[in-house]
């Protein structure tokens, strides 16, 4: 049987494990992709349909050679504001913060979000957040690695 100080050291171990570095890293990354992934599909925050592009900007898309059956807000796939996503990890490793690191893609992300685009403002493609179900997947990644924890520490205590 494992004494106290063996208990402590495990219990160290896992304390550590899920507060680091690489459990954030994992934690923002799953936020970015899933982000991406749903606004790449053409879906909001909400699971709708994006509203499709105007006319002028479906037309300018058109001889880009850019696909007007599906919004997606994708302009470009090298630069782009989606392939501008990154996370920041807290010194302390409590939080995560996801971001477009361009400033000028930000703006564009805003109007697109909660600013509205289009001539009169009123279109607003809400992308930027994570849904309850997305929030729950990435709960499930940090569950899967508590649960892997546990069972290496429940087999180094017998």
């Amino acid at each position: 049987m494992a004494d106290f100080n063996d208990i402590k050291r495990l219990l160290d171990f896992l304390i550590d494990g899920l507060h680091s570095q690489e459990q954030m890293n994992k934690v923002g990354l799953a936020g970015i992709r899933k982000i991406q992934e749903r606004t790449r599909e053409g879906t909001d925050v909400h699971g709708r349909p994006f509203k499709p592009y105007s006319d002028n900007h479906a037309e300018r898309r058109e001889e880009l050679g850019l696909p007007t059956h599906i919004v997606n807000l994708e302009m470009d796939d090298i630069s782009g504001m989606l392939r501008r996503v990154d996370h920041i990890v807290a010194a302390d490793f409590e939080s995560v913060a996801v971001d477009i690191t361009d400033e000028q893609k930000r703006l564009i992300a805003s109007y697109h979000n909660e600013l509205g685009v289009g001539k009169t403002g009123e279109n607003i493609r809400e992308f930027w957040a994570l849904s309850a179900e997305e929030e729950e997947d990435i709960a499930k990644i940090v569950q899967r690695d508590t649960d892997q924890l546990l069972t290496d520490l429940t087999r180094d205590l017998q």
